[in-house]
């Protein structure tokens, strides 16, 4: 079974990681990793809408030369550390097995060989006369300069086969044993939270929510430097409506389950109780990897920030149905708080 566990930046996902660490058979990889493989821009869901969906053969083209160069992303240095290196390689048979043909050659329509600001007139008529020339000389010189292409038209049922045999591969790289529980961080989305899942026999998606007033301050103050792939500049309206959409809809399916962060900590006991009838297994690490009593700290964060309180103001009246009902889940805590930092250091304020 695979279990992934994704959010939305700065939603707490790597608590609910951590929290299934402690489950009985559970594999993960030793640190933080975002093994976004399947979802990443020009990776396999990328390649699954050009190679089967779309079926045009300059897109099948341009979609295998941006995965076979997207493999030097450093991105996935993690990977291919766990991995003990073999990534790569892995990932080159993979695109391989996906490839019905290739040869040589070239267009003038692939994106990547042409820009706006050079694809005139004056430039085409100019570069047909280089062509002309080049072409006397050599057939095979000429602008743009003839390079390996690929087309492949596959069925779904091709694909996924293809894909199922390359991500095993890739897990068992990784030392995992493909007949116990897996848990990857960030191999599912949010959006789509069903995406890539087919991949899989058994599985189960998990979605990361927290209460918006703190994901405006987590991202915006102390984690900004971290969360700059969302709005971070303090402007409350992009935020709201960066939220806004990010949220909007939710996949009803028995295999994927929403997660407030804040349940973790007020809730912990009900959290774990339907964590492991869910995926059944049992919890038998209970607080060797998350610590409800250290991460009560890192809620309500928004409070430390009077200075903001306009801005908090304007995300309740804008966001009211996502707000963490605090007040009346204190009296459901189990523990003594530890009170602290949030993440253990001062975040810096930025007006």
């Amino acid at each position: 079974m695979i279990i992934g566990v994704t959010g939305y930046g700065a939603t707490g996902a790597s608590a609910y990681i951590d929290l299934i660490k402690e489950f009985e058979e559970i594999q993960s990889f030793g640190a933080a990793v975002e093994f976004q493989v399947i979802q990443e821009t020009d990776g396999i869901s990328d390649l699954k809408y050009h190679l089967v969906t779309n079926g045009h053969r300059l897109r099948t083209n341009a979609a295998i030369t941006r995965y076979i160069r997207n493999l030097d992303n450093p991105r996935v240095s993690n990977i291919v550390k766990y991995s003990n290196k073999k990534y790569k390689k892995l990932a080159l048979e993979y695109i391989n097995e996906l490839i019905q043909l290739s040869w040589v050659g070239r267009s003038s329509f692939d994106p990547i060989d042409f820009r706006p600001r050079i694809d005139r007139l004056a430039t085409r008529k100019i570069i047909r006369l280089v062509n002309g020339v080049l072409n006397r000389i050599n057939g095979k010189w000429g602008i743009p300069p003839f390079k390996r292409r690929y087309l492949a038209f596959l069925t779904e049922e091709e694909f996924e086969e293809c894909t199922k045999r390359f991500l095993n591969r890739l897990f068992e790289s990784c030392g995992f044993d493909l007949c116990k529980p897996i848990l990857v961080e960030q191999i599912f989305n949010t959006k789509n939270p069903l995406e890539g899942t087919e991949y899989f026999g058994d599985f189960r998606s998990i979605v990361v929510e927290r209460d918006p007033r703190d994901v405006f301050v987590l991202s915006n103050y102390i984690l900004r430097r971290h969360c700059r792939f969302m709005p971070h500049d303090g402007n409350v309206e992009n935020f709201v409506q960066y939220y806004k959409l990010s949220h909007a809809g939710r996949v009803e399916n028995p295999y994927v389950k929403y997660f407030q962060y804040e349940d973790l900590i007020f809730n912990y006991n009900e959290v774990c109780d339907q964590m492991e009838k869910w995926l059944g297994i049992r919890h038998i690490h209970k607080k060797e990897f998350f610590v409800p009593e250290h991460s009560f700290s890192n809620t309500q964060v928004y409070l430390s920030y009077p200075e903001l309180s306009d801005k908090i103001k304007y995300i309740e009246e804008n966001l009211s149905e996502y707000l963490y009902p605090f007040d009346s889940m204190k009296s459901n805590l189990t523990f003594e708080a530890v009170k602290g930092k949030p993440f253990g250091f001062e975040g810096k304020k930025n007006k």
